[in-house]
């Protein structure tokens, strides 16, 4: 079970152990058993007991105004890793037509009535049984927490009420799992599904350009999100669909869609909000589960992403748009030309922003003749908290989607003391040695732990 993925996590007031929570579920009409798996509940979840508060800088506030009470233990539940729904999805429509056929020629076979009501996908439908369950087990639990929708968090009475309308209706419950961000970038606002991964589909971006009703764009992203959770379908780049906007053409980006309307003018700043939500998709993959804070654009068109790790302490800031251009004088055997910078810490924060935004004012501060290189050092005008400086350190790379697109770069940022600038420069393979040692001690961490402002060491 603690390889699964979870799917929702209900925080406990009550110190619960496995039969304690059992027959406590029991009592509120939901049976569950413990097996060597976890606590089997209907509708094919797994659960388990998580014996640890849920760390707090995790939870996504943004659609509860009341104050969270955590517990002391959390109740961790998984439908499984959803690789066989996603894989469904991602079937030609054919063998999707196919299986629909067979399932129906079953059902009459051995005598099941016609379900009536929409038409509704099997990850719908585990969905729906999803709802149930949680809102069943709501009594138990003071907050309710998506992990596949950015932690969000919602007080469990609360998150019971809205639950209770979904199960009074026949209908789709996806607005209940999965949820509408606005990214507010002046040069490309968006509008992004975060959730839609339990359905395994994808989640959907749209730009917000000056001019947009924003509430109709909703409406046609609801219309998109309902269309993909009833038929199961993972769409082709190039499927269109018909909205409130008129028809909109549906582009794949990594694991989610990018979405337009036909009718709007494909400018720059489409272009700008297509490149910043494909970067952000492959940001998620290559940093894992985690909690997304997205600060708008603010400098030179370029925005920061906070990923704060779910399964460790640390978090990493990085820029997205940096590498919408080439570094001026780069070249690609350098590796060089196209980058992201990054700035990692167990603590990571608001102060994070001002070191990457310095860091973008030395990229867009040079001439061509002088481009900064892999493990170049930056010096500061003036040291700030014992640091003078920082190195560009190469941790990895967002691979292409298509082949035409560029290799990007992610540069992340080592910060060195007023000595240890004094000794680089005091000869030439000074910096190198110590570069060395870093990764041999494996202490990048620790240096790292200097831009936190308590830290001067």
């Amino acid at each position: 079970m603690t390889s699964l993925p979870p799917w929702v996590v209900l925080s406990l007031p009550t110190a619960f152990d496995t039969q304690q929570l059992i027959d406590r579920a029991k009592a509120l009409g939901v049976h569950a058993e413990s097996t060597r798996d976890g606590i089997h509940f209907p509708g094919g979840f797994l659960g388990r007991i998580d014996p640890h508060p849920f760390p707090r800088r995790l939870l996504d506030r943004s659609i509860t105004q009341e104050e969270l009470q955590l517990g002391p233990v959390n109740l961790v539940l998984s439908g499984g890793t959803n690789e066989l729904a996603r894989n469904e999805h991602q079937q030609p429509a054919e063998l999707r037509e196919a299986a629909r056929e067979a399932a129906a020629r079953t059902a009459a076979m051995v005598g099941l009535p016609e379900v009536g009501g929409p038409i509704e996908s099997t990850a719908s439908r585990k969905v729906s049984a999803l709802t149930a369950l949680v809102r069943a087990l709501a009594p138990l639990a003071s907050v309710v927490i998506l992990p596949r929708a950015n932690h969000l968090a919602t007080p469990a009475a609360e998150f019971a009420k809205r639950a209770d309308e979904y199960l009074a209706e026949t209908g789709y419950h996806f607005p209940l799992w999965a949820y509408l961000k606005l990214r507010d970038d002046a040069d490309c606002p968006m509008l992004e599904s975060n959730g839609m991964w339990v359905y395994g589909l994808p989640d959907v971006g749209m730009p917000l350009p000056q001019g947009a009703d924003q509430a109709m764009v909703v409406r046609a992203l609801g219309a998109i999100q309902r269309e993909l959770v009833a038929e199961g379908v993972w769409p082709e780049s190039g499927t269109r669909l018909q909205t409130e906007l008129g028809e909109v053409t549906l582009e794949r980006s990594w694991d989610g869609l990018f979405a337009w309307p036909e009718a709007w003018k494909w400018d720059q700043t489409m272009a700008r909000a297509q490149s910043r939500f494909a970067r952000r998709r492959a940001l998620s993959l290559l940093i894992g589960e985690h909690t997304l804070h997205h600060i708008g654009a603010e400098q030179d068109g370029v925005a920061i992403e906070h990923f704060l790790r779910a399964n460790n302490d640390s978090g990493i800031a990085v820029t997205n748009g940096l590498s919408d251009q080439p570094q001026l004088g780069s070249h690609a055997e350098d590796e060089n030309d196209f980058v992201e910078l990054t700035v990692t810490s167990p603590q990571l924060g608001p102060w994070a922003n001002g070191w990457l935004e310095w860091l973008l004012s030395c990229f867009r501060g040079h001439d061509e003749t002088r481009p900064i290189r892999p493990r170049d050092r930056l010096v500061l005008p003036a040291p700030t908290q014992g640091i003078a400086g920082c190195i560009v350190w190469p941790m990895g790379h967002l691979a292409p989607e298509k082949p035409s697109a560029p290799t990007i770069r992610l540069w992340d940022l080592i910060p060195f003391t007023e000595g240890e600038l004094a000794d680089f420069r005091a000869g030439p393979n000074v910096q190198r040695a110590w570069m060395e040692e870093r990764v041999t001690r494996r202490d990048i961490p620790l240096i790292q732990r200097r831009f936190l402002p308590t830290q001067t060491a």
